[in-house]
């Protein structure tokens, strides 16, 4: 006997019911899909304005560093006699005048148009003011013993990496020499430096110089503004320096491999589209400044009375795509901080977020 079984009544979404349901979904994943892209959004703006204003503390902080320590000359003072040996290094016009030694300038401005790149940058990219820094090191290494007049100083050890071709002050206070490193032994102590005639205009220091003597880097830093690779306007620095430039960790970038040059050009940070420098200059000699004027207005014996520097840095994001507006001019406001004429905004670059960063730096060893 055969047992039939009935089957159950079967259910199914209707039409409408599909509809419904496609639609809420719909919605939902729309709502989602804008959460995800405001979230994105957000976050990229947030990205873009955090690395503008770290690029633009990071600037800023680099020149303020240097500009307070123009002038410094340690124990040297003006009336101290100097001597330069020093032969003139190679691609550095600053360094090219025995007679005038550049430890004693301190610090000069060079307007955008009247910048000459063979003096200040290897490249004609330069759009924007440019300044030369000029100082001893505030690191120096004492002798061990005295050092005769001949070709050779010692120091104890060689913690501050003096290299060879670096240009070096030897000092009493009461003497100063200018020489350029030719040899720097690397092992046992005491360090030998040598300063042949190879590098110099002669292989002897000026008198022999006791173990209260020390020994200091000469620097000589210029920043400008120049144009990177993808077309990222950039803070430069060419810097006084030996560098062998087969050394990847080395960050030299305008020589031949495997070379050793006197000077090296390095990127400071990126996104600076315009530097503007304003001098205040002391005209009755009570330290504070009395007038801020272009580089073009201070006169060549003013330079030495330069007391201050107001920077005016204008920085964009490196992202260009992050701002809801095109920005095709730059707001009033910021117009006379940038000396009248700030850079014009290309189309590429209109959605791009900018910030002008202003400080007046003292100089340490001329100011209050």
């Amino acid at each position: 006997m055969t047992m039939q079984i009935t089957p159950r009544k079967l259910h199914g979404f209707t039409i409408i019911e599909l509809m419904v349901a496609i639609t809420i979904s719909a919605l939902i994943l729309g709502v989602l899909t804008q959460v995800y892209a405001g979230a994105t959004r957000s976050y990229r703006v947030a990205e873009a304005l955090s690395r503008m204003q770290e690029n633009g503390r990071y600037a800023m902080d680099y020149l303020a560093r240097d500009i307070r320590l123009a002038g410094y000359t340690g124990c040297v003072s003006s009336g101290t006699a100097v001597n330069n040996i020093a032969n003139p290094v190679t691609g550095w016009s600053p360094l090219n005048t025995a007679t005038s030694p550049i430890t004693l300038k301190g610090i000069e401005g060079y307007e955008a148009s009247l910048v000459s790149p063979s003096a200040v940058t290897a490249t004609t990219g330069v759009k924007t003011d440019a300044v030369l820094i000029q100082f001893f090191s505030p690191s120096s290494a004492k002798l061990v013993h005295p050092s005769p007049t001949n070709a050779n100083i010692k120091i104890n050890s060689n913690t501050l990496n003096f290299q060879v071709a670096e240009v070096l002050v030897v000092t009493d206070c009461a003497f100063a020499d200018i020489l350029k490193a030719t040899s720097v032994s690397s092992s046992g102590s005491p360090v030998t430096i040598a300063h042949s005639n190879s590098n110099n205009t002669g292989n002897t220091t000026s008198k022999e110089y006791g173990q209260n003597a020390e020994v200091m880097r000469m620097q000589s830093n210029v920043y400008f503004i120049d144009t990177k690779t993808g077309g990222i306007p950039s803070l430069m620095r060419r810097r006084l320096g030996s560098f062998d430039t087969g050394d990847a960790t080395q960050s030299c970038t305008n020589a031949t491999a495997s070379t050793t040059q006197g000077f090296c050009v390095e990127e400071i940070a990126e996104g600076v589209e315009d530097l503007q420098l304003l001098y205040g200059v002391d005209t009755n000699t009570d330290l504070s400044a009395d007038k801020f004027v272009v580089a073009s207005s201070v006169a060549a014996a003013e330079w030495a009375n330069v007391v201050s520097v107001r920077v005016n840095l204008l920085v964009r994001s490196v992202e260009t795509n992050v701002s809801p507006e095109a920005n095709t001019t730059y707001p009033v406001s910021q117009i006379p901080l940038l000396n009248g004429a700030p850079p014009a905004i290309a189309a590429a670059t209109s959605r791009a977020f900018r910030r002008v960063y202003t400080e007046t730096i003292a100089l340490r060893n001329r100011a209050l």
